[in-house]
């Protein structure tokens, strides 16, 4: 890794647990040569944990649960949201599965965002249609938001994803291959990005009204 990011000039982003502070996090680095040959490492966290996975909910009031599970992690959620600069670009990282909610990507691009990125280990969902309904999810972020989206995982399916949600690039499950694309990050706003919630609210309340519409008819 250290020999591709100095002397190929190449910015790796990799994921890794961390431990910081006598936590551990579920984080994505970036490691970037930065001025000269200086190397710069650059940290984001995951936010949204998976829970009875890498973390055991009301773990004081329910310590049987962490006697049955015992493969669970011990992460702690992300303290703040961060964002890694990269060439003049910013990128947003989302851990696995944090890509199905659109709430989180909608707050990297709040927050600056840039060029979407995301990196998850797909193996577990073995031989199904998991991987490619999680691919789905992260094209729909990379729409709502009208940003770039780079997408790593260690079984497939990877793919760079335009801003309109159609595929640049893919690597298929079990397909070892390096993907190339020419992007340029965005800074303009969609309104799904200002105001994530709107969507989800009005679909609520039309399928409200359509239940009473029904039941009076």
């Amino acid at each position: 890794m250290e020999t591709l990011a100095r002397a190929g000039g190449c910015a790796v982003l990799l994921n890794s647990a961390f431990d910081d502070g006598g936590r551990t996090y579920n984080s994505v680095l970036l490691v970037a040569r930065a001025a000269g040959e200086e190397l710069a490492v650059q940290r984001a966290d995951k936010r949204h944990l998976v829970p009875f996975g890498e973390y055991v909910p009301w773990r004081s009031y329910l310590p049987f649960v962490v006697k049955i599970a015992r493969m669970v992690g011990d992460f702690s959620p992300a303290a703040e949201l961060r964002l890694l600069d990269w060439s003049g670009e910013r990128l947003g990282a989302a851990v696995c599965y944090e890509v199905v909610f659109p709430g989180e990507t909608a707050a990297l691009v709040a927050a600056g965002a840039t060029v979407l990125v995301t990196v998850t280990n797909d193996a577990w969902y073995g031989d199904s249609a998991a991987p490619r309904q999680h691919l789905r999810a992260a094209r729909f972020r990379a729409a709502e938001n009208r940003r770039w989206l780079l997408r790593a995982a260690i079984t497939g399916i990877s793919a760079v994803v335009r801003p309109d949600g159609s595929l640049a690039a893919m690597a298929e499950v079990g397909e070892e291959r390096v993907l190339a694309a020419r992007f340029t990050g965005r800074r303009d706003r969609t309104p799904f990005s200002r105001v994530p919630w709107l969507a989800p609210a009005l679909a609520a309340a039309l399928a409200a009204g359509a239940l009473a519409r029904t039941r009076r008819d």
